[in-house]
């Protein structure tokens, strides 16, 4: 896998999502449920929202028009080094699974080909990340929803 770096990107709408995601990884690795072996309601909910809003803001930013911008384009914004260690120490196996999709993701916004774009995603990029998004949905409710819980006393590890 790429290893998430910093760069300059220049599509706003990507520079954006990219920070979203930033700040969901932030959210699942402090998690409570990072050290748990379950996932808790309220951060199931927090997840569900964090990952809605990415859907929504594809859904704004995707049927904007691409804007002429004659003087502000190719303006470069910084995307920030890696904002989660690529395979943190977690013992939540939903929570590790949630952590490299959204890397994954991460990864693939910051070097997609609208990255190079004023602003708006094309057709494949777009299809790429709602992709990610529809995964990542699954996730939570078709695996994380449905394998916690688990008893597994010889493998967890209290007050790691």
């Amino acid at each position: 896998m790429p290893e998430i770096g910093s760069g300059e990107i220049r599509n706003y709408d990507c520079a954006f999502l990219i920070g979203k995601i930033d700040r969901v990884l932030k959210e699942v690795v402090d998690s409570q449920s990072s050290g748990l072996n379950d996932m808790t309601a309220a951060d199931k909910n927090r997840m569900n929202s964090y990952i809605l809003d990415c859907s929504l803001w594809l859904d704004h930013s995707s049927v904007q028009p691409a804007l002429d911008k004659p003087h502000s384009h190719p303006m470069k914004i910084a995307v920030a080094d890696k904002p989660v260690e690529l395979q943190p120490d977690i013992d939540n196996e939903g929570i590790k699974a949630l952590v490299w999709e959204l890397q994954t993701f991460r990864i693939n916004v910051q070097g997609c080909q609208s990255a190079d774009l004023g602003n708006n995603y094309n057709a494949q990029d777009l299809e790429r990340f709602r992709s990610y998004v529809s995964k990542l949905q699954s996730l939570l409710s078709d695996y994380i929803g449905q394998v916690q819980s688990l008893d597994l006393p010889e493998s967890s590890v209290p007050g790691k």
